[in-house]
């Protein structure tokens, strides 16, 4: 249960020095919140109101970032400059209202991975800084090839993807029931501490795979792919993904609809 530690109004909340572990932590009113160096691991941490950045990686390398929850009214969320490489994220929840969600310098995107997150935006926040800024989660998707699985912010429904925290004023960063960032995350992620309906797939952000997250729907059927627009030349095939789900009949059973409409 979230949290061991409170750690708030500092330079620098918490320093994690090579081969460490920063897990389940609330980190806020700092100006940079976690500063991560080589071979470390962020994960399950709640990282708010944090000025400067909330997660900074400044020429290190081998840094893992997974199941965070990130609100940043000012600054960046994660931030990877002076050489850094091979830094990850991974079923983050990462919401800006003034800076970017994650801003890479050209000089540290070597080995950058990014996938299964919630990247959304208010206000002037944008999702990524990569060589230019992307406002639009499909356009991050299509010029850079990260993200690929991720939602969040978009031109034709900028606000689908809010995180619906249960309360943002009051800081409770729990999910509310219908929020598209249940069971979001990484297939392979583990989400056996989720208390039934479980969804049979891990919660993005800090309370994903814990008793604090948010129950799945009874029932779902959930498009992956595709979503929005994609081009598709007309002599091409195309697959339709879907999953579904049905706490009472068992996972991945029942049957599907399909209809075809021209």
């Amino acid at each position: 249960t979230l949290p061991p530690n409170d750690i708030h109004d500092n330079t620098t909340g918490l320093r994690l020095w090579s081969g460490g572990e920063a897990q389940f932590n609330r980190i806020h009113g700092n100006a940079t919140g976690i500063d991560a160096q080589n071979n470390t691991d962020v994960h399950h941490n709640v990282l708010y109101r944090n000025t400067e950045q909330a997660v900074l990686v400044d020429g290190h390398h081998d840094v893992a970032i997974e199941n965070n929850t990130v609100y940043a009214p000012l600054g960046h969320g994660v931030r990877v400059r002076g050489g850094g490489y091979d830094v990850a994220l991974q079923n983050n929840i990462i919401w800006t209202d003034s800076g970017y969600g994650i801003f890479v310098d050209t000089n540290s995107q070597q080995g950058f991975e990014s996938d299964y997150n919630d990247l959304f935006s208010t206000g002037g926040g944008q999702l990524v800084w990569w060589q230019k800024p992307f406002a639009d989660l499909f356009d991050w998707q299509v010029e850079a090839g990260l993200d690929e699985h991720s939602i969040g912010s978009t031109v034709p429904d900028p606000t689908l993807d809010n995180p619906q925290f249960v309360n943002l004023a009051g800081d409770d960063y729990h999910l509310s029931s219908g929020s598209t960032s249940i069971d979001a995350g990484h297939p392979s992620s583990l989400f056996a501490n989720e208390p039934s309906p479980d969804g049979e797939r891990i919660n993005l952000g800090a309370y994903g795979d814990t008793v604090d997250a948010s129950p799945s729907p009874m029932q779902y059927l959930q498009i992956d792919y595709p979503n929005y627009y994609t081009d598709w030349p007309n002599t091409e095939g195309r697959p339709i993904l879907w999953r579904t789900y049905d706490s009472t009949a068992g996972t991945l059973s029942g049957n599907v609809d399909i209809d075809l409409v021209d």
